[in-house]
């Protein structure tokens, strides 16, 4: 009988919805073929300026902070199932109606519609995985399906980079309709799954979106469990740490290696895509016993050494050996925050707590280049590390102290029981 390798044990038991979900996992990232071109299909396909690019991908970026509220709102109003094929299909429909426009307006907003509605999408996402998972298995789902979107980032890029040459068309047809395949395979083949409300929820029947009770009621959860915000603000920082692999990292590149330095991080990003495929299971198994806030505070550790690293390497080997340390606070983080929220999270409010977390990921995106831009303009880019590496300890301790405090009160309510 073939045996499981040792570390793809825990993904043994998993339920069937789940290898559903990583099946359109990898289908919508190996078809998500606008987002990365976008500001190269704006300049060169239409026309646009440099500067209207900029402005534009600052209102995309308003946009899914927009959509993953109304997303969140709209996965605990209605069911997670149909909130996903609803807003995954107006992304597929945007997308797809592009190429029969010519104005650059009409295609400027398609294109806002395609991206918002996509990052509505996430907090649905989150809350069904959350719902069909319990508590011991939750973290490895959420790991699983974290390594399928690197799985099908590792294949869309170079297709898209082939069809943007020969048929720009494509990108928008060919990204529609690996969007619109992930949701049959949702509408298809995962069970309508109505979370569990726990004894004091009410869960509204009707498709409110503005019930001022609904916000009531989420306020409520987060002064019971002031960790959620905590939480929010640590991930968000971290956020901050990653987004530096895309801004800060390319820029050091250039600056210490000239010409070669696109080169080099080309394979740097090559090198993470393999990693975190490769290193998901092993870092899963490796952490089980580990609580997701013990998990988030040794990301923020491993991104303190990471990206702290960058600043006293010295070598082309460590530089490269860097990335393996950074990639595993990428993976703790990315996917120890959804885990966190859904344990505490009401079944009824998963939606709109979930939103929370990929709001704080956007907000951390958005913020971490302005900062480091501010540093690096003042300071000059081998300062930068430092700053990075602070703030990658002050983070890790900060979760190392909430899950002290956490377990101290929980003792003390086990104490006050007997």
């Amino acid at each position: 009988m073939l045996k499981l390798p040792a570390v793809l044990f825990s993904y043994r038991g998993l339920p069937g919805a789940i290898w559903t979900l990583f099946l359109t996992e990898t289908v919508t990232a190996a078809g998500s073929f606008v987002y990365p071109f976008l500001a190269l299909l704006l300049t060169r396909q239409y026309g646009m300026s440099e500067q209207r690019v900029g402005v534009f991908m600052g209102i995309s970026a308003v946009a899914c902070l927009l959509g993953t509220v109304f997303g969140g709102m709209l996965a605990d109003a209605i069911s997670r199932k149909h909130a996903l094929i609803a807003t995954m299909t107006v992304s597929a429909v945007s997308y797809a109606a592009v190429p029969a426009v010519s104005s650059v307006t009409v295609v400027s907003v398609l294109i806002l519609f395609g991206i918002g509605t996509m990052a509505a999408t996430k907090p649905a996402f989150d809350a069904l995985v959350a719902d069909l998972t319990r508590n011991d298995n939750r973290r490895v789902a959420f790991s699983l399906l974290y390594a399928a979107v690197n799985i099908g980032y590792a294949v869309g890029p170079l297709a898209a980079s082939m069809l943007f040459e020969r048929h720009v068309t494509w990108l928008f047809l060919g990204d529609a309709a690996a969007t619109i395949i992930a949701a049959a395979l949702i509408a298809i083949l995962v069970p309508q799954q109505e979370p569990k409300p726990l004894p004091q929820e009410r869960i509204g029947k009707s498709l409110d979106l503005g019930a001022p009770h609904g916000m009531r009621e989420v306020w409520q959860t987060l002064r019971q469990h002031p960790a959620i915000l905590t939480m929010l603000v640590v991930y968000t920082l971290n956020v901050a740490l990653f987004s530096q692999i895309f801004f800060a990292l390319p820029l050091y590149l250039n600056a210490h290696f000239g010409g070669s330095g696109a080169t080099l991080y080309g394979v740097m990003m090559t090198v993470n895509a393999i990693a975190v495929v490769v290193m998901t299971p092993a870092i899963t198994t490796a952490t089980r016993r580990l609580s997701s806030g013990r998990c988030l505070a040794l990301g923020g550790f491993l991104f303190a050494l990471g990206l702290g690293g960058y600043g006293i390497a010295t070598s082309m080997a460590v530089i490269v050996g860097l990335v393996f340390v950074w990639t595993m606070g990428e993976l703790l983080n990315t996917t120890n925050a959804r885990v966190f929220v859904a344990d505490l999270a009401p079944p009824a409010q998963r939606g709109r707590l979930g939103a929370m977390v990929e709001f704080a990921y956007e907000l951390g995106f958005g913020l971490g280049p302005v900062v480091a831009g501010f540093v690096i303009a003042h300071r000059g880019i081998d300062r930068l590390w430092p700053y990075l590496c602070a703030v990658g300890l002050a983070t890790g301790l900060t979760m190392l102290f909430l899950e002290w405090h956490r377990q101290a009160a929980t003792r003390q309510l086990l104490l006050d029981a007997k």
